[in-house]
């Protein structure tokens, strides 16, 4: 076999290292460890089999060992991504490849649990991550069983960073920042003012590029009021005048100085009403139990599933259902987003973008009606 390193881009002293360094027998390669943990994943039981039988040629070729050692040893112990999306001279394993090192992760998800004292229960629930990114890999790769390069960074978090699989989202501790409106209550009644300097083009999207924006925004304080421009809950667009709050009467809710509690949507199907309240009353619990010096005052994300048109366009769908339970706010828009999560691609050869789902239909619908797609915030008040 030519060398599976020059050809892949790494250097001889890398290739040199990973083949005197890599053990005989790497333990995420055998039987006893994929038939372990496969369960955890959520990937089909009759895949295990062809995942298995890679792992076997893999650990038969010396080469090709210790080619996956070295990409072991950059993802699961140094950090680093950004590998080839098809690995030359291993092209037919290279998705399958990603799922073992992916697999690898769920011992060291284990560990950090044991490590910060948390259930390892929610360390193993995000192994399921790894078969709800299967999807991508197929839709690029003509119905192909794999993992893309581009899914393995996420991963790190559950690893490095105080992210948490519980329920149906992936849930994570953050301080409230720049990206977030100010967030005022009264009553049950929730605003949204724009934090001051919020630019905004002509659209109404908010934008980095001082040329492209014809508003800014400002919020100002005093001992008794507030005044800013408010959000529209149901667009997540900015309104055109500013208002004033009565102190008195509102209370700040969600600002500088304050805890949220942040969720990512993985990939897949169930995320019913029932499903998606169910993993925000298990957060809430689990944060305050684990993280009681940083009282959340919000649960929030941010997604193209929160387009309002979407809302219009598949008024039942479990995406609009779960907008309509939050308000939302807005953020910053590429304008595709949504198109790599549904197509597995992005360009803009939508004449060829093959549309099976109604939600793929939506998509295409959004983009061809409103030459935009969005992404909006969502935000729920935690009570």
């Amino acid at each position: 076999m030519q060398d599976l390193f020059a050809r892949n881009g790494f250097t001889p002293e890398e290739r040199i290292s990973a083949l005197t360094g890599a053990p005989g027998r790497i333990f995420f390669l055998t039987p006893e460890f994929i038939a372990a943990y496969w369960p955890l994943t959520a990937m089909p039981p009759e895949r295990r089999a062809g995942v298995t039988a890679c792992a076997r040629r893999l650990q038969d070729d010396p080469e090709a060992r210790a080619l996956v050692w070295h990409l072991y040893s950059e993802f699961c112990i140094r950090n680093r991504a950004g590998f080839p999306e098809i690995l030359a001279g291993l092209e037919a394993e290279s998705g399958k490849i990603y799922i073992l090192l992916l697999m690898a992760l769920i011992p060291f998800f284990e560990e950090r649990a044991i490590r910060e004292k948390f259930p390892v229960k929610y360390a193993r629930a995000a192994a399921d991550r790894i078969g709800s990114s299967t999807v991508f890999f197929a839709q690029k790769y003509h119905g192909e069983f794999g993992i893309l390069a581009k899914s393995l960074p996420f991963m790190l978090n559950f690893k490095n960073r105080p992210c948490f699989r519980i329920g149906r989202f992936d849930f994570e501790m953050m301080a409230f920042d720049e990206f977030l409106p100010e967030i005022y209550s009264a009553g049950g009644q929730t605003a949204a003012l724009c934090q001051d300097g919020w630019q905004f083009d002509d659209r109404g999207e908010r934008t980095q590029d001082p040329a492209r924006a014809v508003h800014t925004t400002r919020l100002v304080r005093t001992a008794d009021t507030v005044t800013g421009t408010p959000v529209n809950p149901e667009s997540g667009y900015a309104e055109s005048d500013e208002v004033t709050l009565d102190l008195k009467h509102w209370t700040r809710l969600a600002g500088p100085g304050d805890w949220t509690i942040h969720y990512h949507i993985p990939g897949g199907g169930g995320m019913t009403p029932e499903v998606c309240e169910a993993a925000f009353t298990e957060a809430k619990t689990f944060f305050a139990e684990y993280f009681p010096d940083k009282p959340a005052k919000i649960i929030w994300t941010n997604s193209w599933f929160f387009n309002p048109a979407y809302k219009e366009y598949l008024p039942e769908s479990n995406i609009a259902k779960l907008s309509r339970t939050g308000s939302l706010f807005p953020v910053f828009s590429t304008g595709k987003d949504g198109l790599y999560f549904v197509f597995g691609r992005e360009d803009d050869d939508f004449a060829t973008y093959e549309c099976r789902t109604s939600l793929q239909k939506a998509v295409l619908r959004c983009r061809r009606e409103r030459g935009f797609l969005r992404r909006t915030g969502w935000f729920i008040p935690i009570k």
